[in-house]
């Protein structure tokens, strides 16, 4: 098992394996718009796209490969601040890429990890 599937399974689903639905929109919804506001309104303007997504990448650091993805992400977010000039873009695929991830976790892995411990 990777290592990147094996954190997810052993440690980041079982913080979700109880909540509900409507926690997980919360929390996505706070997340898109509290690290958009952050990385892209705040450290965006002040280090520009590329320090912007190499901060975001270090601090979702869960694996390497996570650690890549993310600084990905954080540039892709970065992109589409600069090009639509709004915040917006950013925070609302925040948002639908963290409940995607977030439901993922929930109901998917949870209901895996129940499997693979039978």
């Amino acid at each position: 098992m990777g290592s990147l599937r094996k954190t997810i399974i052993n440690d980041i689903s079982v913080i979700f394996s109880k909540t509900k639905l409507l926690d997980l929109c919360l929390i996505s919804i706070l997340a898109g718009f509290a690290e958009e506001l952050l990385f892209r309104g705040v450290i965006q303007v002040k280090l520009g796209i590329i320090g912007a997504s190499i901060i975001f990448g270090l601090l979702h650091f869960i694996t390497p490969a996570y650690c890549v993805i993310a600084t990905i992400m954080g540039f892709y977010l970065g992109f589409l601040f600069q090009y639509y000039e709004s915040l917006l873009i950013p925070i609302q695929l925040h948002f639908i890429y963290d409940l995607g991830a977030l439901v993922y976790l929930r109901y998917y892995v949870s209901t895996e990890t129940n499997v693979l411990k039978s």
